[in-house]
């Protein structure tokens, strides 16, 4: 759905008009028609009082935001990218065969609940309306709910993958009755969760091929006579002096380095600035460089597997693309990231510097500090230290 219209005024709405009018904001793959939502007057005020609740946003900001936005076709230049071998340390959970994993289930305390029961009847006292009045109180004792013992075995196994007629048999021993009380099935749980969590963490180095392009992850279609891969973006308006376009830099780039799709979406200006700056400095020198590339567009896994996972303080994952990777024929890599002192990743920067400590003879990463629109000269010579001097 890519409109909706919403007429109706609601007497009770719980979130509905947000709910009803952003489904149509969802991307749906394949679909190039603009989001309308068409709103009763009524309609309006309520959307943008319910956008500030949740959203912190207005139905004007929103509006704006989506006139400021513009498409743009990137098409594939180069598809036979050879992949990057990086080696990451990996975690996984293994089973503990030095553990014991026998189980061994005792019968839990059977908690009962008293309750009192007060009887009440009708008062003797001299009054104008009759009054009920308490006439006793009786203490008892609650009936436990009990479960089939066969069927709680039954669960355990599907549940912890055991032999039916081994937990059966356990079981038994402790209910020869054959119904177990339902309040024993949780701590029952949890000594056979106890019994069979017999695994531990170990730690692996492995290579892995990141791939730069998946060409399955892009559109194939038909321009100028030939078939290309193509995927459509977004971009705001404000950024449009950041794309980057092959034929514009023809000029300084007879090498034809870089540009595995054009045009580049960058998103700041000395990011602009670095790549002009080396794609000139190439041209003059290639030394032993394969190609540069701008990487830090394309971060959907469908379309790339340059990705770094990383975890943020509070344990959530995230994927980290770097800007820029410079390859040498050697098959020695260079992964630059452009930032300015306050938009920063420490998260990211971390995981990287992992990365470049697993994999010293091949991988180096630097972060280029920069709060001006221009690199800067400091920051250029790291990087061509690395390629004409660092060996």
């Amino acid at each position: 759905m890519f409109a909706t219209v919403l007429a109706r005024k609601l007497k009770s709405s719980n979130n509905f008009v947000l709910q009803a009018a952003t489904r149509c904001l969802r991307q749906v793959p394949g679909n190039t028609l603009p989001a309308r939502i068409y709103l009763s007057k009524d309609n309006v005020s309520l959307l943008d009082n319910q956008l500030k609740e949740t959203f912190g946003e207005t139905l004007q900001i929103l509006d704006a935001t989506s006139r400021n936005l513009l498409p743009i076709k990137l098409i594939l230049r180069k598809i036979e990218i050879p992949k990057i071998l990086v080696k990451k340390t990996i975690s996984k959970i293994v089973p503990d065969k030095q553990k014991d994993r026998t189980i061994y289930l005792t019968k839990p305390e059977t908690i009962t609940t008293k309750i009192t029961k007060d009887i009440y009847g009708v008062s003797t006292t001299p009054e104008k309306y009759k009054v009920l009045s308490q006439k006793d109180s009786i203490s008892l004792e609650t009936v436990t709910d009990t479960e089939d013992i066969y069927q709680v075995a039954l669960d355990f196994s599907s549940i912890y993958r055991l032999d039916l007629s081994e937990i059966y048999s356990k079981l038994l021993l402790l209910y020869p009755e054959r119904e177990i009380p339902t309040q024993h099935i949780p701590d029952l749980r949890n000594q056979i969760e106890k019994s069979t969590s017999s695994y531990k963490i170990e730690t692996e180095e492995v290579e892995v091929a990141l791939a730069l392009i998946k060409p399955e992850g892009f559109n194939k279609e038909l321009i100028d006579g030939n078939y290309v891969l193509t995927t459509e973006i977004m971009y705001h308006k404000d950024k449009e002096n950041l794309l980057t376009k092959f034929d514009n830099l023809k000029s300084l780039n007879p090498n034809g380095f870089s540009f595995h799709y054009d045009p580049y979406n960058m998103d700041s200006k000395p990011e602009k600035d670095f790549f002009i700056t080396l794609i000139e400095k190439l041209n003059e020198n290639p030394d032993n460089i394969e190609d540069l590339y701008y990487t830090g567009a394309i971060t959907d896994p469908n379309k790339t597997e340059f990705l770094f996972e990383y975890k943020d303080k509070i344990g959530k994952w995230h994927n980290y693309t770097p800007d820029f990777i410079l390859i040498k024929k050697d098959g020695k890599v260079l992964i630059v990231e452009v930032k300015a002192e306050p938009y920063r990743n420490i998260d990211a920067e971390l995981i990287m510097h992992t990365i470049e400590e697993s994999n010293k003879d091949k991988i180096k990463y630097e972060l280029l500090i920069t709060d001006n629109e221009e690199i800067g000269i400091d920051n250029l010579q790291i990087v061509k230290n690395w390629i004409y001097i660092n060996e």
